[in-house]
């Protein structure tokens, strides 16, 4: 009795698993090998009010673009900074280290459509109020944030667990894939 050979289809998804799970895999060293630190908070920087000019908006550097869509009426979104003094210079503390940007944390998305441009903009900055209050609560008392480093890059939140479940799942298929090409044999 002769064997099958395997099929071209489970050559190419074994393939395709492959290139996906070596992908995860060089994109999730840094959070594999990040260390966790203490980080003390040396100044938090957030809007506290509606800005009187374009020329307030940029040099506060509190304010980001946002996306609000076909009823935009404002694309004015906010920016909290935590800056850490981890080491000898001042560092930005990013959320995530797959998120590393100008913020610590950015709105992206503008609170919905009113009538009145100004209302939105102010929940905007009521929010990020909320979220800057207990990193500046944290200062004041000069206790520290859990932190983790990676090539000198400081965040507060390590997607570790993701970068793993996704290693696991797609080395987990392409594992699958393999034996299956190896059985059909």
């Amino acid at each position: 009795m002769k064997k099958e050979q395997p099929s071209v289809i489970g050559i190419i998804g074994t393939m395709i698993f492959g290139i996906i799970f070596i992908a995860f895999v060089v994109e999730g060293i840094d959070s594999l090998t990040a260390s966790k630190e203490l980080c003390f908070i040396e100044n938090v920087s957030y809007p506290t009010r509606f800005p009187e000019s374009s020329q307030e908006i940029l040099e506060s550097g509190n304010f980001v673009n946002c996306r609000c869509g076909k009823g935009c009426v404002s694309d004015l979104g906010t920016c909290v900074r935590i800056i850490t003094n981890r080491t000898s210079n001042s560092k930005m503390l990013n959320y995530k280290l797959s998120d590393i940007n100008e913020c610590t944390f950015t709105q992206t998305k503008c609170f919905g459509y009113n009538s009145n441009s100004n209302s939105s903009v102010e929940k905007s900055i009521e929010k990020a109020i909320q979220v800057a209050a207990p990193y500046v609560k944290m200062m004041n008392e000069s206790k520290p944030v859990e932190c983790w480093e990676s090539n000198g890059d400081y965040f507060l939140e390590n997607d570790k667990n993701d970068v793993i479940v996704k290693i696991s799942v797609v080395g987990a298929l392409l594992l699958v894939s393999i034996v299956l090409i190896v059985v059909s044999k």
